[in-house]
């Protein structure tokens, strides 16, 4: 009989094996509803070194999943890779669907040798936030599948929304975009059970998330969403001013004291920045139980926002708050966390208010700690400070320095001074910075006015009014014979951040038909070394088209200078208080290993600040290659530099 058949066609003996291996599997089928098919390491080729495990389910989707979670593989399910496709429909049969997984795993493995992308980087951090949320979450593709469900999804009864190829089912699938579009949450009901459907909408990824959940009335889980943290389970800052209000009311009833404390973690931003969001996040969570442990069980910790936290303490008054307690606090607070394997330790910065003294109501309170906050982190970061009734009146005059400010630009008050910069060989002047003053009765330095219009945004339209008038500026010296000199301005964090600020540059320097050389962009060292890869690029990009780059303010704080084989740079400008101690024996060290680094990198090197004749010796002996300072000139208004310029000897003698 197998001579037979061995005598067959071969398609005719193709056909019949495979008739008996269905056969064969629909047999096994009535006994296993369920069939698994193991593929070992040495069945797939070399370069794969993990074992692929295949679920095929004749019962439908969701009893594919629910085998799949008892056996603890739930994880392959919730990779940002869509392994659920090996459970869709698609596949009609076994080798099919084999050759699928090989594909998917010969895509996956191929991509783990490149670098991970930024959008790759989010949506792994999404999923770990996801995966430890309290409540359902649902991903969902353009299809209306589910492509991912977090732990709390496994629970819920599922079938009741999604038919068995995971597809919602009708009545959900035409609103469904709705509720995406209107970003607010929409209660489902179907027989018995009724669901409360919350978007969850993420700049930046393309799937819809919504979270979900299956109950009897909806408030419970809206209770949820509307008054906790889903990051760090702590209140929000909505069930925090109920708190903190009852707490207020009572005190003010009994006439106690209570202890309002705002914290804010200054190194958030330094570790999303260098090892990841989903680090920073993990950061957030363990911040908040230490919190919780650090406390008593009748105070109240919440989280405001991203990396600001409050602590609530009743019946506590300004007599018996100690500076030792809030040091306890601060120390337990700042013990070294764990992200990736390693201790980290951080700094925070604590603002204190104290019922009734520093307000009567709620609000008032929190505002008074906030203040103190601020206070904090701008003179003395990584300590507390309690509120003092002076430092309202700061914050008043702080306010209306907004509001002037707001007004300043429109009004004609700023004004460009211009500071030469003269090269140490010829003495000639080589170009000018372009410094902003503020024209008003009560005069305000720029080092106070110009942190102010960062955090306000108010920099934006300085920034302009800036780049147009240095370019005016330059026009008069080319009308004067002196195409030859450069004009630097000062280009903050806020501008590079600012969309469509590149492109307004460069507009203004074609409408002044100016050429892009002429224009320097000075950025501070913090710019350079700290800022994300969004002002790096815009300093590469605007390099590449012509603008020369210098680096501000150098060696100011900063004892990682990874940035300058990155950065496109052209200048170095040494910052004054180096200069002011040159001839010290710890500052003239410092100057010349400046300059030196500067030389081996074929950078120019400027030195700002410099007032004598003895500190320009010195410089000109290390071979820095231009001077700026009162030594030859304070800063003038714009007429007055071209007077200098043209009073300004063809060739100066050297000093020495």
């Amino acid at each position: 009989m197998i001579k037979k058949y061995k005598d067959q066609p071969m398609w005719l003996q193709m056909l019949v094996a495979s008739g008996i291996l269905i056969l064969i599997i629909n047999i096994i089928g009535l006994f296993f509803q369920l069939r698994i098919l193991k593929i070992s390491s040495s069945a797939l080729p070399g370069w794969i070194t993990i074992q692929a495990l295949i679920m095929l389910s004749t019962a439908g989707i969701f009893a594919a999943v629910s085998i799949i979670k008892t056996k603890s593989l739930s994880d392959y399910l919730r990779k940002r890779f869509r392994t659920v496709t090996l459970l869709e429909p698609a596949f009609k049969n076994e080798t099919r669907l084999v050759t699928g997984v090989l594909d998917e795993y010969s895509r996956i493995f191929n991509e783990k040798n490149k670098d991970l992308s930024e959008q790759t980087k989010k949506a792994e951090s999404l999923f770990n936030l996801t995966d430890e949320m309290p409540l359902p979450v649902i991903r969902l593709d353009a299809d209306g599948i589910y492509s991912y469900m977090n732990n709390a999804a496994w629970g819920a009864s599922l079938d009741k929304l999604f038919d068995r190829n995971g597809r919602l089912l009708a009545p959900w699938q035409n609103n469904i975009k709705d509720i995406i579009t209107k970003k607010s949450s929409v209660e489902w009901t179907t027989g018995s059970s009724k669901y409360l459907v919350q978007p969850i909408n993420i700049k930046g990824m393309r799937e819809s998330y919504i979270c979900l959940n299956d109950i009897a009335d909806g408030k419970e889980l809206l209770d949820k969403l509307n008054n906790y943290d889903l990051l760090t389970n702590l209140p929000n800052r909505v069930l925090f001013m109920e708190v903190l209000n009852r707490t207020v009311k009572y005190a003010e009833r009994t006439g106690e004291s209570c202890v309002c404390i705002l914290i804010d973690i200054d190194d958030l931003e330094r570790i999303n920045d260098t090892i990841g969001y989903h680090e920073g996040d993990k950061l957030l969570r363990q911040f908040g139980a230490r919190l919780l442990e650090t406390l008593r069980e009748e105070d109240t910790a919440a989280r405001l926002s991203g990396d600001e936290f409050v602590v609530l303490i009743p019946r506590l008054s300004r007599a018996n708050l100690s500076l030792d307690f809030l040091q306890r606090i601060q120390n337990s607070l700042t013990e070294p966390f764990t992200l990736l394997g390693e201790e980290t330790k951080i700094a925070i910065s604590m603002g204190i208010s104290i019922y009734p003294e520093d307000g009567a109501s709620s609000e008032e309170l929190l505002k008074k700690a906030k203040i103190a906050l601020a206070r904090t982190k701008k003179l003395r970061r990584g300590t507390f400070t309690i509120f003092d009734p002076q430092y309202d009146s700061q914050t008043i005059k702080r306010r209306a320095m907004e509001q002037s400010l707001q007004n300043a630009t429109v009004n004609g008050e700023f004004e460009l001074y211009y500071q030469p910069k003269v090269n140490t060989d010829t003495e000639m002047i080589s170009g000018f910075e372009a410094l902003i003053r503020w024209n008003r009765e009560d005069p305000i330095s720029p080092a106070e006015f110009i942190p102010l219009a960062e955090e306000t945004g108010a920099i934006v339209d300085i920034g302009k009014f800036v780049i147009d008038e240095a370019a005016r500026f330059l026009n008069r010296l080319s009308d004067r014979g002196r195409g030859d000199l450069q004009v630097a301005i000062n280009i903050s964090a806020r501008q590079f951040k600012e969309p469509g600020f590149e492109n307004y540059l460069i507009k203004a320097a074609k409408s002044h038909n100016l050429d892009f050389s002429r224009l320097e962009l000075e950025v501070t060292e913090g710019v350079a070394a700290t800022e994300t890869s969004g002002a790096l690029n815009g300093i590469a990009s605007l390099s590449s088209q012509g603008f020369p780059i210098a680096i501000d303010d150098f060696g100011t704080g900063y004892s990682s200078m990874n940035y300058l084989q990155d950065l496109r740079f052209d200048t170095l400008k040494i910052d004054k208080s180096f200069i002011d101690n040159i001839n010290s024996e710890s500052g003239l060290p410092i100057v010349k290993a400046i300059i030196a680094l500067g030389k081996s990198i074929q950078k120019k090197i400027v030195a700002e600040g410099v007032e004598t004749k003895e500190q320009l010796d010195v410089l000109r002996v290390e071979g820095c290659d231009m001077i700026q300072g009162y030594y030859y000139s304070r800063p003038v208004p714009g007429d007055e530099a071209i007077r200098l310029i043209e009073s300004w000897p063809v060739q100066r003698k050297k000093s020495i």
